[in-house]
């Protein structure tokens, strides 16, 4: 049966389809949290706002890994769950400046990725391929799981808002 996890107001609810049904998951959290990533294949589960937590069990109970100040991981606007323990978050941790981090150690500790500048909205995850997307037109492109970046044009200076790859088409949208 097919569950998805849903982030309503700050409270975690699980949904399997097929049921009229909502169930509050206990996510351990006492801070906000502004998204939730969900790898339906792992049933690793990444959420986060003021604090990092995550779930091996789509999302049926949480682990915290602390506050987002000690991580430097606010204002997460896309994450990408990589393997069960590398995660790549794309973020604006003061509001005008943007991060992209990475964990290789299950959000225990976090390394930002240095020499990249916009306002980032939103970051997909396929294969090895990461796309980041934000104002401007901003497009940036890893290859390698989120340790390097490039930048690529895409052709507007409009704010980009949302990226997703359609396994249909078999394109980036």
């Amino acid at each position: 049966m097919k569950s998805a996890l849903v982030l309503f107001l700050t409270t975690l609810f699980l949904v399997k389809s097929g049921v009229a049904q909502w169930n509050h998951i206990n996510s351990t959290s006492q801070y906000t949290l502004n998204f939730v990533k969900v790898d339906e294949t792992s049933g690793v589960c990444i959420a986060g706002g003021t604090e990092f937590i995550k779930s091996f069990d789509n999302g049926a109970t949480w682990i915290n890994n602390g506050t987002a100040a000690f991580l430097n991981i606010y204002n997460v606007k896309g994450a990408a769950i990589i393997t069960n323990s590398t995660y790549v978050l794309a973020h604006n941790p003061t509001g005008t400046t943007c991060a992209i981090s990475r964990t290789n150690n299950g959000g225990a500790s976090w390394s930002q990725i240095s020499g990249l500048s916009g306002q980032y909205n939103d970051l997909a995850y396929n294969g090895n391929v990461l796309i980041v997307v934000g104002n401007n037109g901003v497009v940036r492109k890893s290859i390698d799981s989120g340790i390097s970046w490039s930048t690529m044009s895409s052709g507007t200076t409009a704010n980009l808002t949302s990226v997703e790859w359609d396994a249909n088409q078999n394109k980036w949208k």
